[in-house]
């Protein structure tokens, strides 16, 4: 057996006096580990760093066997992302986050947020909502995606606030081929809603053919279902409700402020806590509430500096 894909590093863990098995999360083969025989040797610790970027070639007897890898450097990443404290908060979120999926099963989508995370570090509004969307991308890929296509309540659908021109926003990309290119990143890396995944919270009339189907402003999701909640609808429980940032509902939408940001972690942080966290046994992971309070700090010095 043998395959040749790209992919960062992800885990190590020490194999006998030399070598090393290291875990890659990879496009095509998801999170696969492999043996390198001498990983522990000075030629090869630079590139046995999470973070790297490498092409790896895997080869096995049988498909179910761990295989071993030969590894080719493509991008130094770790040295950078070790260099802030936001970045390396990054680093440590991304890598366990990714061991919560089962090997050897890909997910392409979610593949393609990883680079924009660790190239776009330094402009900390938007590296909060790629990651707030590396997030919910990873709680559809484990089966509990969110539904924000329609209000549980009432079965409207949502109806999407257009951008404002002029909008002062921090996170939006700088004009020109490389902002086109990530927004389409973003935008195809999202988590598609679906719906009828989820048990409705009340039962809702279906339109009737040829009818205009009225759109309503979604603003909570249901803590119990996942599903999103009109304005309207959600009023009488809002206390006992999440605050959905608008953000969350469209690729063309950014996060204006930290407070949005602030939001939606405690949005997906809920659920990944409820599905995935607290069934396996694992405590929340204290560099997420770092990885916040770095952001924070950062937000604030971008201010400072541009008073």
């Amino acid at each position: 057996m043998e395959w040749q894909d790209e992919g960062f590093i992800i885990g190590l863990k020490q194999h006998g006096e030399t070598g090393l098995i290291v875990e890659l999360i990879t496009p095509e083969h998801g999170r696969h580990k492999g043996l390198v025989r001498g990983g522990q040797g000075r030629r090869l610790s630079p590139l046995m760093q999470a973070g790297n970027r490498v092409k790896a070639q895997w080869r096995a007897r049988l498909s179910e066997h761990m295989g071993q890898y030969r590894l080719e450097a493509v991008d130094f990443a770790a040295a950078r992302l070790m260099q802030k404290p936001l970045s390396l908060y990054v680093l440590q979120n991304v890598t366990s986050h990714l061991r919560l999926l089962p090997e050897r099963d890909p997910h392409p989508a979610l593949y393609r947020l990883i680079p924009l995370l660790f190239e776009h570090f330094d402009r900390p509004l938007l590296a909060g909502e790629i990651f707030v969307r590396f997030e919910m991308r990873l709680l559809e890929e484990l089966g509990f995606g969110l539904d924000l296509s329609r209000c549980a309540a009432t079965g409207k659908k949502a109806k999407i606030m257009p951008v404002q021109a002029g909008q002062n926003n921090e996170a939006l990309p700088r004009p020109g081929r490389e902002a086109e290119l990530l927004a389409g990143h973003i935008s195809t890396a999202e988590p598609v809603a679906k719906a009828g995944s989820r048990r409705p919270v009340a039962a809702a009339a279906s339109p009737k053919p040829g009818d205009r189907e009225e759109e309503v402003e979604l603003a909570y999701v249901s803590p119990k279902s996942g599903r999103a909640v009109s304005f309207a609808a959600g009023a009488p429980w809002r206390d006992k409700l999440l605050s959905l940032p608008p953000f969350l509902l469209a690729a063309g939408q950014r996060a204006a402020d930290f407070a949005a940001l602030q939001q939606a972690f405690q949005l997906t942080g809920f659920f990944l806590a409820r599905h995935v966290w607290e069934p396996r046994g694992l405590a929340v992971p204290l560099f997420r509430a770092a990885f916040l309070q770095s952001l924070q700090a950062a937000l604030a010095e971008d201010k400072r500096q541009a008073v």
